[in-house]
């Protein structure tokens, strides 16, 4: 008979250790699926410890920097209002007050918030459906929930 002791899980050589990273580029649009988005890191190589190719690495960010985010003019809309129905060109969907119809309009996603995304394409005052997008056709007609 053998006995074989259980053996503990390895530790990271580098574990707690951090450094600064930034983003390299923005993250572009959102898969149709799950509205994730492919974020690429850069860093230095830290002074006080080697990163060589194949390491992993934890990145956390309380928010992240998009060069482009800070130059444009763009407002924070729910994940919900943003319709993609070819899979290709995120859009809204915004309601005429005059007539109450909706219309699909193009947008350009910025950046992703705790909230929703920011975009460009809407003014303030403007009035964008939030319920049931993938429902509606262009010009059809529609009413405010009371």
């Amino acid at each position: 008979r053998s006995a074989v002791a259980p053996q503990r899980p390895s530790q990271c050589a580098l574990k707690g250790r951090l450094s600064n990273a930034r983003s390299r580029s923005s993250p572009g649009t959102a898969s149709n699926r799950v509205r994730a988005y492919d974020v690429n890191l850069i860093m230095n190589q830290p002074e006080s410890f080697t990163v060589l190719p194949g390491m992993a690495g934890k990145a956390t960010a309380g928010r992240f920097e998009f060069p482009e985010a800070q130059q444009v003019e763009a407002y924070e809309v729910p994940l919900n209002a943003i319709h993609n129905p070819e899979g290709d060109k995120d859009s809204l969907w915004v309601i005429d007050e005059a007539s109450m119809t909706v219309s699909l309009r193009e947008i350009k996603t910025v950046e992703p918030t705790a909230r929703g995304m920011r975009v460009e394409g809407v003014k303030p005052g403007e009035w964008i459906v939030t319920a049931g997008v993938e429902y509606l056709r262009e010009g059809q007609k529609v009413r405010f929930l009371q």
